[in-house]
């Protein structure tokens, strides 16, 4: 996602927890051309490569492994602007859920949240937009530490949060999780998950202030409507196609949802280095290892369900993207 247009959101709060372990934070936002008055307006944009390179020197030079728990302990509620502010003014929780999975992307583009709602839990599962790949253990320990906070926010008599599955070996700094989470926390999962008791989702809440919520509310479709439209049109598009992913979306279906022509929305992802048939091949490697490592599909359904007809096919550009066939990836 090379041309991923990521707010500054947070930024802050990083160069804060770096100064408060006494480390020079004007070099480290150097190295991606930003001042401390760039994270202050916070209007500048970056890519994911400045991104990812931001958060992993911010781990090295902390000298803090665990830096991600850390970071999210300092991510209260009233860190997320509008959003945070929409969800402070909840009924109940399931509407906080829900109001969350809506707007999350206003804050980070980098994942999108589903509600899956079961018997006896309610699942908040966490999709990577992109291969987190180096940064994956941070990020979620981020979103799991956040998503938290704001639980225990609104509801901080009772803590719904039963279990938290993780996306990533289990780390040598493992002790911090039990200081840093009241739940079972497991690791070497398909895709992080956050399960929920559902006996209180749908309790009043202490803070729920229905004028309130609409005014938030109406500030955070503002706000989405912008990230939506800042975006390059690459960008746009792996949105949809990721949103898409039981069924993909065709160039023409693509370019009808974004009111352009299949010949100018051709054009115009040229302008930005970049072609539909290569924006198609990202996000199916993104969903291919996702898929695989959830061991939920065969090889064959994984391939179908990605667009291609012939296994082989879908095989050998696996062994592209990776550099090992899906089978080798199941049994790491």
């Amino acid at each position: 996602m090379n041309n991923a247009n990521l707010p500054l959101h947070y930024i802050g709060q990083i160069q804060q927890y770096l100064e408060s372990n006494e480390i020079d934070t004007k070099s480290w936002l150097k190295q991606v051309n930003l001042s401390a008055e760039d994270v202050i307006q916070d209007q500048k944009l970056l890519t994911y490569e400045q991104y990812e390179k931001l958060i992993l020197s911010a781990i090295a030079l902390s000298g803090q492994p665990h830096m991600g728990l850390m970071l999210g302990k300092r991510l209260s509620i009233n860190t997320h602007g509008a959003l945070g502010l929409a969800l402070l003014s909840c009924q109940n929780i399931r509407q906080v859920l829900s109001v969350f999975e809506r707007f999350v992307t206003t804050r980070t583009p980098l994942v999108a949240i589903e509600l899956d709602d079961q018997m006896e839990h309610l699942r908040i599962i966490m999709h990577e937009r992109v291969d987190l790949s180096h940064i994956r253990a941070c990020f979620f320990e981020v979103m799991a530490v956040t998503i938290d906070n704001i639980l225990n926010t609104v509801l901080p008599e009772k803590s719904v949060l039963l279990r938290i599955e993780f996306p990533f070996e289990r780390p040598e700094y493992a002790a911090q999780y039990t200081q840093t989470f009241c739940c079972q926390t497991e690791f070497d999962a398909p895709q992080a998950i956050l399960v929920l008791d559902k006996n209180s989702l749908d309790a009043p809440l202490i803070h729920a202030d229905e004028h309130a919520f609409y005014q938030a509310k109406k500030m955070c479709e503002a706000e989405l409507q912008r990230v939506i439209n800042s975006g390059s049109l690459a960008w746009k598009i792996k949105s949809l196609l990721m949103n898409s992913r039981e069924h993909f979306l065709s160039l023409e279906q693509v370019s009808s949802a974004l009111n352009l022509t299949p010949r100018t929305l051709h054009r115009r992802l040229i302008a930005e280095g970049t072609s539909f048939k290569q924006i198609l091949e990202e996000v199916r490697a993104v969903l291919a290892k996702q898929y695989i490592i959830s061991h939920r599909q065969s090889t064959k359904q994984v391939a179908y369900n990605l667009g291609y007809s012939d296994v082989a096919n879908f095989r050998r550009a696996f062994k592209r993207w990776y550099g090992i066939s899906p089978s080798e990836l199941r049994n790491q």
